[in-house]
């Protein structure tokens, strides 16, 4: 039996590749952190169009590889190879350096791991080797639950120079365990909500009018509430609003609110992050930026987020998560505000 050409996570679909895939794998393949960790390595759309022909000849049952793809485009590849009749595996992965930080990678790669595992019940590990200086392919494969085995030392000569070469190891009993996608705490989602929900939304939002209340002055009423007045026009407004949990795997991790019309543009069709918040403990994990990104391919559009010039820290992180998930084709604008000016990003998404 061989595993499924055709993978689908929520953001992704992972594909056999073809001849016409060639430019962009090598858009790919041209960063330079690509180049110095990864062994193929194409400098030309023909030497490209080579390596997507020897990907295409591949026995799909004994080294199977998949396109990573987002929203249509190739962003990467995952793969496997398979010996001792499926007893053993060894992994490989790469994703284009504008999709990184997004949990694409682990996205796509977990969901290539439960095939096979689930397809191949012989298979007792799957292994991993990278390059001992890569520490983004290291933190990614402790993510997903592989240990170290150990360094050989000087085991590979690339690139005119020794390379030390890390060894990872995942097995069936440490995947039943921690590495189901179900069960994975990072494994963020997008759920969308109605009326049921509002209880659950209210109590979020009080947290999140608690910590903006830093940079807007606000001030809980009687019952010790500050309230959101605009939160019942979701389930009134179902066409122009949108209500959605975070979820990290099976717990709640925060919000996000969405109008069809924003105070920063006379289109009523324009999408506007209305209001977009984390828990704490989810925080500087990736599960923000893995949201946002959600919420932009599920719905496609002209889209504005609004930050208050005030919360520093916001600015950054908008700035940089849309940067990614644009590629860096995205406007930057001040807006009037009070007590502070808004900063505005600006971009469209074709959704998936």
């Amino acid at each position: 039996m061989s595993l499924p050409e055709i993978i689908r996570t929520d953001r992704l679909e992972l594909r056999p590749f073809s001849a016409a895939d060639a430019p962009a794998v090598l858009d790919y393949s041209e960063d330079e952190s690509w180049r110095r960790y990864q062994q193929t390595t194409p400098r030309s759309l023909p030497e490209a169009e080579g390596v997507v022909a020897e990907l295409m000849r591949r026995d799909r049952q004994d080294e199977p590889v998949w396109a990573i793809t987002r929203a249509g485009a190739v962003v990467g590849i995952v793969s496997l190879v398979f010996r001792a009749d499926h007893r053993i595996a060894r992994l490989g992965y790469g994703i284009h350096r504008d999709h990184r930080r997004l949990g694409l990678t682990g996205e796509g790669v977990r969901a290539v791991l439960a095939e096979a595992f689930r397809g191949y019940p012989q298979l007792a590990k799957v292994a991993a080797h990278t390059d001992a200086r890569n520490l983004v392919s290291i933190a990614l494969l402790r993510k997903l639950g592989f240990s170290h085995e150990g360094t050989l030392r000087s085991n590979e000569f690339a690139k005119g120079e020794f390379v030390d070469d890390a060894v990872y190891g995942l097995l069936r009993s440490e995947w039943d365990s921690r590495g189901r996608p179900e069960v994975d705490p990072q494994e963020v989602r997008l759920q969308a909500v109605g009326p049921e929900s509002a209880l659950l939304l209210s109590n979020l939002l009080e947290l999140y009018v608690h910590d903006m209340s830093e940079i807007f002055p606000s001030e809980p009423g009687e019952d010790g509430r500050f309230g959101y007045a605009k939160l019942p026009l979701y389930w009134s407004e179902p066409e122009r609003r949108f209500a959605f949990l975070i979820r990290a795997g099976a717990r709640v991790a925060g919000f996000a609110l969405v109008t069809r019309g924003s105070p920063a543009t006379d289109d009523p069709e324009h999408l506007d992050v209305a209001e977009f918040f984390v828990l704490r403990g989810h925080r500087r994990s990736g599960v923000g930026a893995r949201a946002a990104c959600q919420l932009w391919d599920r719905l496609p559009g002209h889209w504005l987020v609004r930050v208050s010039e005030g919360n520093r820290g916001g600015v950054s992180f908008w700035r940089k998560t849309v940067g990614q998930y644009t590629g860096g084709a995205f406007s930057e604008s001040g807006l009037h505000g009070s007590p502070h000016a808004w900063r505005v990003f600006a971009f469209e998404s074709a959704g998936r």
